[in-house]
């Protein structure tokens, strides 16, 4: 009898073989339990064969199921953390700050102003640093009497050539800070004067003359459009800015050479301006005196003096607005060398800066 789909023929008796052995319906297949034997028509079973190649594949489909199960919920897992982490970042945007709590602290409201704690306490103010009475300079003299110590012949005669011999008798290793803010305080900007106890200082080009020994020639000092000594200076730091050199690192480069070239003039030259005209009110050198036109070879022929007056009034200005919180960059050696060198405050002055230099020298003034 042939089938009707043309499969060929098909027989009324069972009739099987190992083929059919191996065939396994789709309920045992599936079954959770593993089978110890497959019965076909009630009579015949599998071979030990088939059983264990059976139970092998249902070992595997199970396997499979719950690694599908573990990958589902490793996925919810990671979206669920992928939608906090955004949820923090839009609230950081939102906020300006992140929701995030540190581990192991404890996050406590802040106390509204004029409010008191549960103790009782009236609310700590932050102390900041106050600088009143005390005068902020950022370098100490030491480092520039140092480099006067180290010029090489050559050098020092070239300085005194130019008109400062004069500054390379000075020596001083710290400032005094508290006669300074004493000395800036007394400063009568309107009169260009020391307003003193003892008596009044007029301050003009012959007394920073008769004090210091700077230039005081007849060329005014004016601005140099093109800064070329800017450029030259600054070419000497290759791996650094030139408005981020420091004191310290330009006498360390000046003492390696004991030439009279540029560079040395323009580093001189520089090294003045900061420790005796005017300085910073960071701790990196001042580098105005670049910019201005110079003869450098000729620099006797300009009024330093005028110069340092102006400096010390323009600064003082912008001191005494804020100075609590501001350095003094005018000319501090100026105003000291002076008081001391008067006749009506000698006696005092001489004291108080000696006491003050005993103190700076046990420890108790840690600023230079």
């Amino acid at each position: 009898m042939r089938s009707e789909r043309g499969l060929g023929e098909v027989s009324n008796a069972l009739e099987f073989s190992d083929d059919d052995d191996d065939f396994v319906t789709p309920a045992e297949h599936f079954g959770k339990s593993k089978p110890a034997s497959v019965q076909i028509d009630g009579k015949k079973k599998m071979s030990d064969k088939a059983a264990d190649m059976l139970a092998e594949e249902i070992k595997k489909n199970t396997k499979k199921r719950n690694r599908g199960t573990e990958d589902m919920k490793v996925s919810n897992m990671d979206a669920h953390l992928v939608e906090g982490s955004r949820r923090r970042t839009i609230n950081k945007a939102l906020n300006g700050k992140s929701t995030a709590r540190p581990a192991g602290r404890q996050v406590t409201k802040p106390m509204q102003e004029g409010k008191h704690d549960n103790a009782g306490n009236e609310p700590k103010k932050s102390k900041g640093r106050s600088h009143e009475g005390y005068l902020q300079k950022k370098f100490t003299p030491a480092i520039i009497s140092d480099l006067f110590v180290k010029l090489s012949e050559q050098q020092v005669q070239w300085v005194k050539k130019t008109g400062f011999g004069e500054l390379l008798n000075f020596e001083s290793s710290r400032y005094p800070h508290k006669l300074g803010y004493n000395l800036a305080q007394a400063f009568d900007v309107g009169n260009c004067a020391l307003v003193l106890k003892c008596g009044t200082i007029e301050i003009n080009d012959k007394e920073v003359n008769n004090v210091l020994g700077l230039p005081m020639g007849n060329l005014v000092l004016t601005t140099d459009r093109t800064e070329t000594n800017s450029t030259v200076w600054a070419g000497q730091f290759k791996e650094k800015a030139g408005c981020e050199i420091s004191p310290t690192m330009l006498r360390d480069s000046m003492v390696l050479s004991k030439d009279v070239d540029v560079i040395f003039k323009l580093n001189f030259l520089v090294m003045i301006y900061n420790f005796f005209i005017e300085g910073h009110q960071n701790r990196y050198l001042n580098r105005d005196v670049l910019k201005l036109e110079l003869d450098l070879d000729g620099c006797g022929r300009y009024n330093w003096c005028r110069l340092l007056i102006d400096k010390l009034r323009t600064s003082h200005t912008y001191w005494a607005a804020e100075k609590k919180k501001r350095s003094f960059t005018g000319s501090l050696t100026f105003l000291t060398v002076s008081c001391l060198l008067c006749r009506q405050c000698t006696y005092w002055c001489t004291i108080l800066y000696k006491h003050q230099e005993e103190r700076n020298t046990t420890g108790s003034s840690t600023m230079a």
